[in-house]
């Protein structure tokens, strides 16, 4: 089956998101860690989180069964920059040390 353009160019996508709304994921990061669940849920009903949200989540639903996400998301982005998305947006720990520099999101390179 032939992947469609929004799942093969959505980690580009992403990159360019964050380069204009990195202090968004910031926030939520910081707020999550925070335990304001108040200001945190307030932040994820915002119009350009719930659409970054609704796109990631789709995206994910058209990536080929038992193919991993980040694996995909790595490619383009640092995996810190994709650990902040999931924490942030989603709850998801995924290990990975704190997440310095979401301006930062130039590359993984």
């Amino acid at each position: 089956m032939e992947e469609d353009s929004h799942s093969v160019h959505f980690p580009v996508r992403v990159r360019g998101w964050l380069r204009l709304h990195s202090p968004l994921v910031e926030s939520l990061v910081l707020l999550r860690s925070s335990g304001d669940d108040e200001a945190l849920n307030a932040l994820l009903e915002s119009r350009k989180v719930k659409s970054f949200r609704l796109a990631w989540e789709i995206w994910e639903r058209m990536l080929p069964r038992g193919e991993s996400p980040a694996t995909h998301l790595t490619a383009h982005l640092r995996a810190d920059l994709v650990a902040a998305c999931m924490f942030g947006v989603w709850g998801i720990d995924t290990g990975q040390e704190a997440y310095p520099g979401l301006r930062a999101a130039e590359s993984n390179a």
